[in-house]
């Protein structure tokens, strides 16, 4: 396994050209994401994410970073600095590739990429910089944009109804499936949270492995649990600023979590927090935490 023999000055220089790849992608229009890898303290290898550009799934930045680095077979001494948290598809990489160890700028987390990579016990570091924080917590894709506005109209159309404004959609193969919002007061039941009444609405399904689910907030633990029984294994949550919810419970299990940091999403529930906090006390039966 690679050592990280450099200083956490010089390990933030990396992020930094990490970031300014990432920055590039952004004015292509891509995914603003970038990673460079490092061999003794020196670059072998940098890129950005081109999976929009060239419209190839397997482009991300790390991956191809990894490709420009060509054959080798001093893989295990190279150190993958990246702007993001990895997904799957990128965890796998790495392991395939036995790269030594991983950098992240970002704030230390958990998702079922990096437990894998955990597990098969490959050095992880997270070293926040202000480049990266300010790509975003965790970049979302076009597609997941997309998906997650859906559930904004959810939440607004609830909100327009004098309910509280939560709102969700289960997506299978890149097409919504279900949608729901909270409906506590609209039709009296405190069990109809935004994503269980998006589960209703999908009806019975044999296997929710593959589903998706978007949420504008950061699920109660009722929803948590239901996430959980019905082992949805990804799921992209809008805000959890207004309430801290039970993202790190769902992390903790092996859910993959993205977290948008959605100002849409935070306008709302902010807004209707303010004009209705009574209301909002209620559905979160007075624990503003879980």
């Amino acid at each position: 396994m690679a050592k990280l023999k450099c200083s956490k000055l010089q390990q933030g220089s990396f992020l930094e050209i990490a970031a300014a790849h990432a920055r590039q992608s952004e004015t292509e229009s891509g995914i603003p994401a970038g990673a460079v890898l490092v061999k003794n303290g020196e670059v072998i290898a940098s890129s950005h994410d081109r999976s929009q550009q060239l419209n190839d799934p397997v482009a991300a930045a790390e991956m191809d970073c990894i490709r420009r680095a060509g054959r080798r077979s001093d893989q295990a001494e190279l150190v993958l600095y990246t702007t993001r948290y990895p997904d799957m598809l990128v965890a796998g990489t790495i392991l395939q590739f036995a790269i030594g160890a991983l950098v992240i700028g970002l704030p230390e987390t958990s998702n079922q990429a990096i437990h894998l990579l955990k597990i098969k016990n490959i050095p992880i570091t997270f070293l926040p910089t202000d480049q990266c924080m300010a790509l975003g917590a965790q970049t979302i894709n076009q597609a997941d944009q997309k998906f997650l506005k859906q559930a904004y109209l959810e939440a607004l159309a609830g909100y327009e109804e004098g309910g509280i404004p939560v709102g969700a959609v289960m997506v299978q193969d890149g097409e919504v499936i279900a949608r729901g919002r909270n409906k506590r007061v609209q039709q009296g039941d405190p069990i109809i949270h935004g994503e269980t009444d998006c589960l209703r609405n999908a009806g019975i399904i044999a296997n929710y492995s593959d589903i998706d689910l978007y949420t504008t907030l950061s699920p109660c633990m009722m929803c948590a649990g239901a996430i959980m029984h019905f082992g949805i294994n990804r799921v992209v949550v809008g805000e959890d600023q207004n309430f801290p919810g039970n993202i790190a419970f769902l992390r903790d299990n092996g859910v993959e979590v993205v977290l948008a940091d959605d100002q849409k999403c935070k306008a709302l529930m902010s807004k209707f927090i303010e004009q209705r906090h009574d209301l909002w006390f209620e559905d979160i039966a007075g624990n503003e935490e879980v």
